[in-house]
Order: structure tokens, then C-alpha cells, then sequence
């Protein structure tokens, strides 16, 4: 079948009236056959413009205006691009649609408030950041990015963004990056999306998914594993919070999810896990340090693996390896309905806790010949069954600094 045939254009510059070019529209989206477009749910256009050159696919969405879709049609394109406000630029469907512009400081894709970008592979290999916006409603469905030299996929605003809309990302990949997925001040969904395989040379490079800045970051039915420093940073600076529904943090070569200097409390919890796995992760499973307010309800913290860590001590390296390890003062904790079993040093390590640790008695404890419940070094009450506190002087070590945050 000849799509070509099939699909009529609808570009910039056609005189006809408002009501045909919706009826166009309309065709072109009903075909059955060489439709150009899986229109995301939720997104709705009034007029289209197709684009198969980079100079065509700039010119249109240069002069888009809220409500039109851009088609890219099959093939590579090499410029950065823009995506107006309340503009879809979406990939043609069924075919490969590659986007590789940018540059060192600059994103392959930038996106307005309430952009909309669907259907693309997004290759970042020669740019700072794969997709980048300020939040503020913008979507992303079926997006793979690839490569990030910064970010993979950046939303960032300076001021305080978290009364604005939410931007989603709904079955997105995100690999290769030095940071995957990196929010801050704003408001944030991801589900049912991978990040993967970050890494680099600098200190904060290696991040799976880094919420700071005071950001709202939700994500539900996803993956973060095999990145190089570890899965998944909270930083509470400026209020931040976070919701993780049936999230796997799996196999990275640091820790899984590090929160640090969280400032919630047990009715207002600034961390909420329902029903994580951690699994396979280096130095520890789930961490917290000067933290309070965080839940954690069912889930799986297991096979947490022993590495090499700087200590205290300037200098110092230790080798630690626990499931659940709060430290430096974290309070306000309640973990339920969780199994924390066959991590290589520690099920659970509390050292120098603050008030209100618990660790309710339904949660399944098992030790495999390792340590259970480990408190140490701390004098508030901890709620938990079947404590083992080491003698003055035989505790356990500790890796438990303030992680970098990556800066944009």
C-alpha cells in the first residue's frame, strides 16, 4: 500500500478553511494503513504539518502554534530543536525516527510548557542533555534517549515550579547518560520506564535519578538498575519529596536509593515506598542519612552486595554491605510489611538514629548467616524485634556522606 497515497499533508502554508483541515486531520489519524501517527492518549491537535528534512522539521515547529502536531516522518535528523508551548512534535508511526542535534550546552530536545513529544528515539551522543525542559506540563510517550554527556532527560526550574502542572514521561528509556533522569523544583511523573547504564568520570556522574531542589517526583511501575554510582538520589534541600509505587532499584554498582537531609515527619512523610524491590545493589539496599519522614510499606530490600566505601575517617575505607541502613540522625521512619533478607553484612543497620525508628514486626527478617537488626551508636528507642547492639568499640563500620548533587 502507498501511504503517500494515502496520507495527505496539511502544511503551513494551505489556504483551506479551518473545518476541512479538521476533517483532514481526521483521515489522516483514522487510516488504518501508513497512518502517520499513534496519537498518545490524552493528546488532541488541531492541525498537522509533516516533516521528512531537518530544515522542514525546524521551519515547522518555528512557526507552530498551540494545538498543532509535527510529524516527523521516517528518518535521521541532526538539529537541536524546540518544542513550542501546547505543541506535539510525535514520530511517524511504525518507523524510525532518530533525533541527534545539540551540543555540549544545549538539549537535543527542548520542551516548552505543555510540550508534547511521542514516538522518537532521541540519541544524545554529541550533547549535553537528550530532552530538556522546565517542567510546567510537558509529556513524553514512547521516547527513547540515549547518551547524555549531562542528562538524559533534564526538568529544572530555578524559581518554585511545584504549583504548576505536572510533566509526565510514560514508557520511556533512558540509557547511557551521566545522569538519567535528573528533576529539580518541579513536578515530575514517570511510569512504567527504565534508566539504565549511567556512568562518567565526574564525582556526581553515574546517577540513575536525582530529585532535588524542593522537586514533586512520583514514579510508578518502573526500573532503575546497572548505573554506575548508584540507583537513585533524594536530596530533601527545599522540601523535596518523592513516591515510588512498585519501583525495582536492581544491580547498581553503588548504593539503590540514597535520601539525605529529608525534613518530613511521619504524618507528613517526604519519602513514601509502596511495595519497592531493591535487589543486587552495592554497599546498600535502601539508605538514609539525617532523614525523617519516610515510609516504606511491603517490598523487598534483598541481596544487597558488600563493597569498599569511604568511612568517617579522612582516609578511611571500610567494607559495608547492609539492606536497610539509616544513619546520622534519620527519625520519623516506619518500615511495614517489607522483606529484608539475604544481604550480605546487615539486614537492617541503625546507627546513630534520631526518634521514632520503627520497624513493625510484620516485616520478614532473614538473616541467611548474616546480622539481623543492628543498632549501634544510638540511644533514642527503636522499635524492632530481635535487636543486636555491638559492644563500645566492636561496631559495626560506616559509609554514610552527603552525596554530591549533580548541577545542571
Amino acid at each position: 500500500m502507498n501511504r503517500h497515497a494515502l496520507t495527505p499533508t496539511v502544511r503551513a502554508s494551505n489556504a483551506l478553511p479551518t473545518m476541512r483541515r479538521v476533517l483532514v486531520f481526521t483521515a489522516v489519524l483514522s487510516l488504518g494503513c501508513g497512518a502517520p501517527v499513534d496519537l498518545p492518549s490524552g493528546v488532541t491537535c488541531s492541525r498537522t504539518i509533516q516533516a521528512s528534512t531537518d530544515s522542514a522539521l525546524v521551519q515547522a515547529l518555528s512557526g507552530a502554534t498551540s494545538g498543532t502536531c509535527v510529524i516527523a516522518q521516517a528518518g535521521t535528523y541532526r538539529q537541536a530543536l524546540t518544542v513550542p508551548s501546547g505543541v506535539a512534535l510525535l514520530g511517524e508511526a511504525s518507523a524510525s525516527v532518530e533525533l541527534g542535534g545539540g551540543t555540549d550546552t544545549t538539549a537535543v530536545v527542548t520542551l516548552a510548557p505543555n510540550a508534547v513529544l511521542a514516538g522518537v528515539k532521541v540519541t544524545a551522543s554529541s550533547a549535553g542533555y537528550g530532552v530538556a525542559g522546565s517542567g510546567k506540563g510537558a509529556r513524553l510517550f514512547r521516547v527513547s534517549v540515549t547518551g547524555g554527556k549531562k542528562v538524559g532527560l533534564l526538568f529544572w526550574c530555578e524559581e518554585d515550579c511545584r504549583t504548576d502542572e505536572v510533566s509526565e514521561a510514560t514508557d520511556l528509556t533512558v540509557s547511557g547518560a551521566a545522569v538519567g533522569l535528573m528533576t529539580k523544583g518541579v513536578r515530575v511523573r514517570l511510569k512504567n520506564s527504565t534508566v539504565s547504564k549511567s556512568g562518567g568520570t565526574s564525582l556526581t556522574s553515574g546517577y540513575g535519578v536525582v530529585a532535588s531542589g524542593g522537586a514533586v517526583l512520583e514514579m510508578e511501575g518502573s526500573i532503575v538498575e546497572q548505573n554506575d554510582t548508584l540507583g537513585v538520589l533524594i536530596d530533601g534541600a527545599g522540601a523535596t519529596e518523592a513516591t515510588f509505587t512498585s519501583v525495582s532499584v536492581l544491580d547498581n554498582k553503588g548504593r539503590g536509593l540514597w535520601a539525605q537531609g529529608l525534613t518530613g515527619t511521619m504524618a507528613a512523610p517526604r519519602l513514601r515506598l509502596v511495595n519497592p524491590t531493591f535487589e543486587r545493589n552495592l554497599l546498600v539496599g535502601f539508605g538514609a542519612r539525617n532523614s525523617t519522614g519516610v515510609l516504606i510499606s511491603g517490598g523487598r530490600i534483598a541481596g544487597t552486595r558488600t563493597g569498599s566505601a569511604s568511612g568517617e575517617l579522612p582516609g578511611e575505607v571500610v567494607m559495608v554491605g547492609d539492606g536497610l541502613g539509616l544513619f546520622g540522625g534519620t527519625g520519623e521512619l516506619r518500615v511495614d510489611g517489607a522483606s529484608v533478607e539475604a544481604n550480605q553484612r546487615s539486614q537492617v543497620l541503625v546507627d546513630s538514629a534520631g526518634t521514632g525508628v520503627v520497624i513493625s514486626p510484620n516485616v520478614n527478617v532473614a538473616t541467611a548467616g548474616a546480622l539481623g537488626v543492628v543498632v549501634q551508636r544510638t540511644t533514642n528507642l527503636v522499635d524492632a524485634m530481635n535487636i543486636t547492639r555491638p559492644a563500645a568499640g566492636m561496631e559495626l563500620s560506616v559509609s554514610a556522606p552527603t552525596l554530591g548533587v549533580p548541577a545542571r
